[in-house]
């Protein structure tokens, strides 16, 4: 789908839309919370693409997200969410971290994750050439446990990154690396990597799956000495050839999730952290978050 025929949000439609989808992951939902966080983001949906997010975490855990990408319309999220309330400002590094990346990384684009049941949650920058490593560490306000893994990253030549996520809730950030050709990966690179930062091996079949994702992702806090959670990403699958078996609320959004595509797509993510437990993220394409997350593939290197 091109961006110039990507149809316009009935915002009216998807607001009873994203509390359907908080139906079938049978997650919290509160439009009084949700939707004046998107409007005021709303020309940013509108003009970029959409996608929603839940976790395989039990219910009463499981969250739902609404996401929107955006690389074509200059605006500072991080600014709009000071200006409406979203978020205040404390001291903490994750707010002075996010002014470092805006001031020092190649930024060009942006997301943000609403909750649908606590509002304004993360901003996501996208660069549009990849951050090498060492400038990327090089940040001040970083969290300092990121700066221990520079060996590590070398080691698997995870060197060059596209993509940051800040969430603003939980303090966390994430760290992209995306692959151009995931069928090259060694297919012993989930595997390897869950070993190397400890933490518990899956099943052959998600060792399998994962180490031909799509992209890697390395989170940290301000409150631990190593690497929170390692992430997999395995991009844009459409619905008949999701694993549809690795969780049972999986085949009812897969059957049920609205789409303003012809199709449904969906992109499928795993967790791996000792402190926060094991768990699998389906987002699920709303407007066309696929087309949105390769053209950030293809930015300069």
């Amino acid at each position: 789908m091109q961006a110039a025929t990507k149809p316009s949000i009935n915002f009216h439609q998807f607001y009873t839309e994203i509390e359907r989808v908080a139906e079938l992951t049978e997650t919290p939902c509160d439009r009084n919370v949700f939707q004046p966080v998107i409007e005021v983001y709303q020309d940013q949906f509108d003009d970029g693409v959409a996608s929603f997010r839940t976790t395989t975490k039990p219910v009463g855990k499981r969250e739902l997200d609404v996401r929107y990408v955006n690389v074509t319309l200059p605006h500072d999220p991080y600014q709009m969410a000071l200006d409406y309330g979203f978020l205040t400002e404390t001291g903490h590094p994750v707010e002075s971290l996010m002014r470092e990346i805006q001031q020092r990384c190649p930024v060009g684009g942006y997301g943000v994750d609403i909750s649908a049941s606590r509002g304004f949650t993360k901003i996501w920058t996208l660069f549009r050439e990849t951050m090498p490593a060492a400038d990327l560490l090089s940040l001040p306000s970083l969290p300092p446990a990121a700066r221990e893994y520079a060996g590590l990253l070398d080691q698997y030549n995870l060197n060059q990154f596209t993509l940051v996520a800040i969430d603003f809730v939980t303090r966390i950030f994430n760290m992209y690396v995306l692959f151009r050709t995931p069928e090259n990966n060694p297919p012993t690179l989930a595997g390897d990597l869950i070993s190397e930062l400890g933490f518990n091996q899956p099943s052959d079949e998600e060792q399998a799956l994962f180490s031909r994702c799509g992209d890697v992702h390395f989170t940290f806090s301000w409150d631990a000495p190593t690497c929170e959670r390692l992430s997999f990403v395995v991009l844009h699958m459409p619905a008949a050839q999701f694993p549809a078996h690795l969780h049972p609320m999986f085949p009812r959004l897969l059957d049920g999730f609205p789409t303003l595509r012809d199709q449904r797509y969906a992109s499928i993510q795993s967790a791996y952290s000792l402190r926060r437990g094991d768990y699998l993220k389906i987002e699920m394409d709303y407007t066309g978050m696929g087309m949105a997350m390769r053209a950030a593939m293809d930015i300069n290197e």
